[in-house]
């Protein structure tokens, strides 16, 4: 579908706007500049300067600093941690339920951010910015479907469902 190609983000209703999260891979990168993890986000404890630095790493439209004490106040320190929890989610790839085996990559090795830049900026000729704007989800999505057409990996198998019941 052509809306696979927008970009996904998580929106919440805040005043009379709306607020918007997307975690590319330049927001992962600011954070870590700041000392977390993406999986700090997940943590048992999560600390309101945590949520503060998620919340504005994945901010769509940037707002001034001074501004996001005042919006975690009113909204709730809770359910920006859980906006923030919805959009790092939506960032990584979704697993799908259809899929009976999937191949092993021709390099079984674990996963780098190197090697994954490399699949996208010089095989598929994609630019940096393309790459660094992008989330894990998206980047691992187009190349399955570039490696797949260009017969770098094979498509994986897939259970067919049938509805005998409708019939």
């Amino acid at each position: 579908m052509l809306t696979e190609l927008l970009p996904q983000r998580f929106e919440f209703v805040f005043g009379e706007g709306v607020i918007a999260l997307r975690f590319t891979l330049k927001s992962f990168l600011e954070l870590e500049q700041h000392g977390l993890n993406y999986t700090d986000i997940f943590a048992e404890k999560v600390s309101g300067r945590v949520i503060l630095e998620f919340f504005r790493a994945g901010m769509v439209t940037p707002i001034e600093p001074e501004k996001l004490g005042d919006i975690a106040e009113i909204v709730g320190y809770e359910k920006l941690l859980g906006y923030c929890i919805e959009a790092v989610i939506q960032a990584f790839p979704k697993r799908e339920e259809n899929v009976v085996h999937k191949p092993p990559s021709p390099n079984d090795e674990e996963f780098s951010f190197v090697r994954l830049r490399t699949l996208i900026c010089d095989i598929m000729g994609k630019s940096e910015d393309f790459f660094w704007s992008s989330t894990i989800g998206e980047l691992i999505e187009r190349w399955v479907e570039y490696g797949t057409a260009m017969g770098y990996i094979e498509e994986p198998e897939k259970i067919l469902e049938f509805d005998d019941e409708g019939m």
